[in-house]
């Protein structure tokens, strides 16, 4: 197909150019298909035998060194191996005490602390307590005793909680049944 003088789509189709012949595209979309499916094996062969030249070189190279009594791998932290790290990365700012407590430390004398527990954000945050106006009576001291509910959850946040968190803070009856089973 000559398309040297055609600038533009509509002077291909308005016939200022040679239209091709269609028995001639067809074999030259049947010789196009033929050499891409060609290609396509040529590359899957070539493809297999480096992916198994380079399990050989592997296997090998494992062979050799399992042979010769050597781990394959050898992991540098453990504590004999590692080698300190050089002074002029300490310089000035970090104390000798810091880089001992820090750098060689014993695993055993580090305080690890346990991150504080976090509320989830569906569980509503419990109402301060109200502090208890004080009495004389002695009498009262033995009805306050009593244990009360610290936190008064709103019609809003009650809305918002699912069935089960409804029953676990009493706003539900619990049932008797098992609700999948009835």
């Amino acid at each position: 197909m000559r398309t040297e003088g055609a600038d533009r789509v509509e002077e291909l189709r308005g016939g200022s150019v040679e239209r091709p012949v269609l028995e001639a595209d067809h074999d030259d979309e049947q010789l196009e298909a033929a050499l891409f499916a060609y290609a396509h094996r040529k590359a899957t062969r070539w493809g297999a035998e480096r992916f198994a030249a380079e399990f050989e070189r592997r296997d090998e190279e494992e062979r050799r060194l399992t042979g010769a009594g050597t781990p394959p791998f050898r992991y540098p932290w453990e504590p004999d191996e590692v080698a300190p790290p050089p002074s002029s990365l300490l310089s000035g700012l970090v104390d000798a005490a810091v880089q001992e407590q820090v750098i060689r430390a014993d695993p055993a004398e580090l305080d690890l602390v346990e991150p504080p527990k976090i509320r989830h954000a569906h569980v509503p945050r419990p109402a301060p307590p109200e502090p208890e106006p004080r009495r004389r009576a002695r009498r009262l001291r033995r009805e306050r005793a009593a244990p009360q509910r610290a936190s008064v959850i709103s019609e809003a946040e009650a809305a918002r909680m699912s069935p089960a968190a409804r029953r676990l803070y009493g706003l539900e009856p619990v049932p008797t049944v098992d609700p999948r089973r009835a």
